[in-house]
């Protein structure tokens, strides 16, 4: 059954993020650290090194700065099972909410699975990469939807 209010299409624009930058950078950094702690040959902690910063640049690009490849500028709900998603060329996308949706007080990871496409698409919705008011509204939305099996 379905409540008249969430007939209405509801909007997130997502901008950058402080929180989740941060958190990246220390989580990339501990593993930078470990790294070069193993009792590796120097070869191997070069190679585990590059591709940890190449790892890095495209999480950097595609969740913080919200310009790489597969980026998420904006999310539409039109109604509680219908989603379209914004890429950073600005196309729009239908896609469909699958399980697997964390939610925190503040952080949402949603999967989507976009039409024409195998690999889902994780959007990561930090608290402050929106305003508090769509935040709220986002994660109650997600509470009451039922999200597509995978």
């Amino acid at each position: 059954m379905s409540s008249q209010k969430f007939a209405i299409p509801f909007r997130v624009h997502l901008k950058r993020s402080f929180v989740l930058s941060a958190l990246l950078l220390f989580l990339y950094g501990g593993a930078t650290i470990c790294v070069l702690l193993l009792a590796w040959p120097w070869w191997l902690k070069l190679g585990a090194g590059v591709m940890l910063a190449f790892s890095l640049v495209n999480v950097l690009k595609r969740h913080i700065l919200l310009s790489g490849h597969g980026a998420v500028v904006s999310l539409c709900c039109d109604d509680g099972e219908r989603w379209r998603l914004q890429s950073a060329s600005g196309e729009w996308s239908e896609a469909a909410l699958v399980s697997g949706t964390s939610m925190q007080p503040w952080l949402v990871v949603l999967n989507f699975r976009i039409e024409g496409r195998r690999r889902l698409l994780p959007v990561v919705v930090m608290s402050d990469s929106t305003d508090s008011t769509t935040f709220r509204r986002l994660n109650v939305r997600l509470r009451r939807a039922a999200p597509v099996p995978v």
